[in-house]
C-alpha cells in the first residue's frame, strides 16, 4: 500500500543529506584554511604589518564556524528540525532505508554505522560542552568534562564529514567525494596565506 508519510520522511532524509554534504564541505574548507595558515612564517609576517590581532580574530571565527557546523548534526531533535540526527532517527526504520536505490544501499548502511560510532565518540561530549558553555551560550562549565581541543575538533569534524558524505551517497543526492570538493579550498588558502610571506 502506498504510504505518503513514508515518502515524506524519506524526503526529509534526502534534504538533510544534501544540507549535511554542503556543511561538510564548508567545515573541511575552514579547516584547510586554518591548517595552511598555521605557520610561524605567516604569524610573524602578519605581526610585522600590524595585522596579528585581525588574523587571530579571523582564525577564531573559522574555528567557531567549524564547531557550529559540526555540532549541529548532534543536536537533540524537535519537530521540524532537519539535521543529521533527525535523518538517522528516521533511518532506524527499515521501511525508510528501503527507499534507497539498489546502488546506494551499501553507502547508507555505512553511513548508519559511522553515525553510531560518531555518536559514541569520546570527543563529542567535550566539544558539545564547549559549544554550550563558551560559544553558543555562556554558563558555568562542568569541571568533570574534559576540555575541548582544536585537534579533537578537527578530527571529529572530519569524521562527521565522512558520515555526511556517506549519507549523501546513500540517498543519491551527491555522489562526488568530498575530498574532490576541498581541492579548491586548499589552492585558495595557499594563495591567501602566501600574500603574508612574500618577500
Amino acid at each position: 500500500m502506498h504510504d505518503p508519510g513514508l515518502e515524506a520522511r524519506w524526503q526529509v532524509v534526502c534534504d538533510v543529506a544534501a544540507r549535511a554534504y554542503g556543511n561538510a564541505i564548508d567545515a573541511l574548507g575552514c579547516i584547510e584554511i586554518l591548517e595552511r595558515g598555521n605557520s610561524e612564517a605567516v604569524t610573524d609576517a602578519a605581526n610585522a604589518i600590524g595585522g596579528g590581532l585581525a588574523m587571530g580574530r579571523l582564525k577564531w571565527a573559522l574555528l567557531d564556524r567549524v564547531l557550529f557546523l559540526t555540532m549541529k548534526a548532534y543536536s537533540s531533535t524537535r519537530r521540524g528540525d532537519k539535521h543529521m540526527r533527525v535523518a538517522f532517527d528516521y533511518l532506524k526504520d527499515e521501511a525508510i532505508r528501503s527507499q534507497a536505490g539498489p546502488f546506494d544501499r551499501d553507502d547508507l548502511v555505512e553511513a548508519c554505522r559511522l553515525w553510531e560510532n560518531a555518536s559514541a565518540d569520546d570527543r563529542l561530549i567535550p566539544l558539545k560542552h564547549y559549544r554550550d558553555k563558551h560559544a553558543a551560550h555562556i554558563g558555568a562549565p562542568d569541571p568533570d568534562i574534559a576540555d575541548a581541543r582544536i585537534m579533537d575538533l578537527f578530527g571529529f569534524a572530519r569524521l562527521t564529514s565522512t558520515v555526511a558524505e556517506k549519507l549523501a551517497a546513500g540517498t543519491g543526492v551527491a555522489m562526488i567525494p568530498i575530498d574532490h570538493q576541498i581541492d579548491a579550498f586548499r589552492e585558495s588558502a595557499d594563495a591567501f596565506w602566501s600574500r603574508f610571506i612574500r618577500e
